[in-house]
């Protein structure tokens, strides 16, 4: 991987901790990941998570989302496999597997509002309880699917039963693992 300077202060989170950063221009560092418009970068021997809405502090522009979403329109019903699409551009930042295949979203549900958009809850987990990402993962659900122009709120609850399991990913992710 080649060297690349940040042009700019620029936040980012410590992984697997959690914990928030500042990056100023001219800080050296390289790209280890890049999945759903997201990055994951070394830096002065550390792994750091980048968000996609921050990709030209590195020269980078964000990633497309699926298109479909912008298609949508306020107060149209709502098509839930386009929900799990969206979320399927979210990735592990330690893993370059999104969370839908990794296994970590149990269930999307729907409640048409007063307003005729929608509210949207998701139940998810972690690899594991104590998971410093947890909170990363949260907000970017929460933002990604916040997107559809037809959704007024978002509501993200970890849980962590069942606890999850390798059982759990999908074929694809097994695959990746050379699990099957």
């Amino acid at each position: 991987m080649s060297d690349i300077n940040i042009n700019r202060e620029v936040e980012v989170i410590t992984i697997p901790y959690g914990q928030k950063k500042i990056l100023y221009p001219g800080t050296i560092v390289s790209i280890r990941q890049y999945n759903g418009g997201s990055f994951t970068l070394y830096v002065e021997k550390t792994l750091v998570f980048l968000q996609s809405k921050n990709a030209d502090a590195i020269g980078k522009k964000s990633e497309e989302l699926p298109s479909d979403i912008f298609d949508i329109k306020p107060q149209q019903e709502i098509d839930e496999l386009l929900i799990w699409k969206q979320m399927k551009t979210i990735y592990d930042p330690e893993i370059s597997i999104n969370i839908v295949d990794l296994g970590l979203i149990y269930d999307v549900y729907t409640e048409r509002l007063e307003s005729s958009n929608y509210y949207v809850g998701v139940q998810m987990t972690l690899t594991s309880p104590g998971c410093g990402m947890g909170t990363v993962l949260v907000s970017e659900v929460e933002e990604k699917v916040k997107m559809f122009k037809n959704i007024d709120k978002v509501d993200v609850a970890l849980v962590f039963h069942p606890p999850w399991n390798q059982s759990m990913m999908s074929e694809e992710a097994r695959l990746h693992f050379g699990m099957i």
